[in-house]
């Protein structure tokens, strides 16, 4: 299934070939767009410029652009966007978050019980110059808090909101709702529901894309899960639902809801990759994270079953790669087994008032993702060893940042 129904390429002269590392940063070229446009056309990057910390030689990594994922860009005429899986020495790279997608969220036990459609709350911060360095001064009240909501700074970032959403809509997102949220500085944008890779997808171009309206506004966009201290929580709640063939719901909202929060510990350092996660978790406003409920107004929760039957998983962040955010919400809701008898949970019962001991810190939550054999066999040892050894990594580089901005603004695009 496409991203969106491909557009006329006769226009396009160059693209963006992108893809996402491990850490969800989203790294391309600029090429000729008819370069990917030929049979077996790939796209060759440097793993030793990419994957600098590595002593070992590396070999060439090569992209295989999927066409599906073409997104024109309006802000640009001329210009697309492409995405696509990542192979080196003629196999599949094991780091590659978007192929471990496309196997994991073909599992039997997602697909067996009808369509599954996702969708994601898109959060990020909105910051101006001055903020910027009001933030590196470690003052971020110098600025922020004087023009909170002043009319001059909501006609410059509704003029943002303007351009993101007539451009995506021009894209060809159904449902395109993008406006501010509970911050100052806080923007959500939302759209229709596609199957969790599609929605995958569109996320990584989001991303992009107010990315670059925002470079042409000369504001900042900022995915960390807190941009700044006291500031307001960046998230990617994600709303699913699985349907048959006449539109019935073939999942029961209560048992999906359960099984989605007995593992949102083990799929807690996929959701929540950085050590600035921790402090959105554990802050007084999300002291009930580790609970579900049933309720179409209260949001405490780190699982919400809404009026409507729908689930929406709040535990994911916004610096959280969006492939992994949907394989860790497939696996937890329809794949990983619980034994209510586990001593690896605090359930304390089957209903709204269940809760589970939930990680304080990224190191803690690589160990337990690392000691579950379920969730190791379901994305391979490989990609998990991987992915745990590059963010012990990280959590060391932060715990040697001097500065205020460098320990809370985990800038991903």
């Amino acid at each position: 299934m496409p991203s969106v129904n491909l557009p006329d390429t006769s226009g396009f002269h160059h693209v963006f070939v992108t893809f996402l590392d491990l850490e969800g940063v989203m790294r391309g070229k600029i090429l000729p767009f008819r370069s990917i446009m030929a049979p077996g056309s790939v796209v060759r990057f440097s793993l030793s410029e990419l994957y600098f910390h590595r002593p070992q030689k590396m070999e060439e990594l090569v992209l295989f652009p999927d066409l599906e994922t073409i997104m024109p860009i309006p802000l640009w005429p001329g210009w697309a966007w492409v995405t696509g899986d990542l192979w080196v020495a003629g196999e599949p790279f094991i780091e590659c978050a978007r192929t471990l997608a496309r196997r994991c969220l073909a599992h039997e036990a997602i697909e067996q019980g009808g369509k599954v459609l996702a969708a994601v709350e898109c959060e990020f911060a909105l910051v101006e110059e001055a903020e910027s360095l009001a933030v590196q001064m470690g003052r971020p009240d110098l600025r922020y808090r004087k023009t909170s909501y002043s009319i001059s700074r909501t006609l410059h970032f509704g003029k943002f909101v303007r351009m993101i959403t007539e451009g995506l809509t021009e894209c060809g997102f159904e449902d395109v709702v993008v406006h501010f949220e509970a911050g100052a500085t806080q923007i959500e944008v939302n759209w229709g529901p596609a199957s969790p890779l599609v929605t995958a997808d569109r996320h990584c171009f989001v991303k992009f894309y107010t990315r670059l309206v925002a470079n042409e506004l000369n504001i900042r966009v900022d995915y960390a899960p807190m941009a700044a201290r006291d500031w307001t929580f960046n998230a990617a709640h994600v709303h699913f639902s699985r349907s048959g063939e006449r539109g019935e719901r073939t999942y029961s909202s209560k048992e999906v809801s359960r099984n989605l929060l007995l593992s949102s510990p083990y799929v807690a350092g996929l959701v929540n990759p950085v050590e600035t996660s921790y402090k959105r978790i554990n802050q007084s406003s999300l002291r009930n994270m580790n609970r579900h409920v049933v309720s179409d107004i209260e949001r405490g929760g780190a699982v919400r079953i809404t009026d409507r039957g729908t689930i929406e998983f709040r535990q994911p962040d916004a610096a959280a790669n969006p492939y992994l955010v949907q394989v860790a919400t497939m696996y937890g809701a329809f794949v990983m087994k619980h034994d209510l008898g586990d001593n690896h949970h605090s359930a304390t019962g089957d209903d709204a008032g269940m809760s589970v001991a939930f990680p304080t810190s990224l190191r803690q939550s690589l160990s337990i993702m690392g000691a579950c054999p379920q969730l190791t066999e379901f994305l391979g040892r490989p990609f998990l060893d991987a992915y745990s050894a590059f963010k012990r990594q990280r959590a060391i580089e932060y715990d040697c940042r001097p500065t205020d901005l460098d320990a809370f603004n985990c800038k991903v695009l």
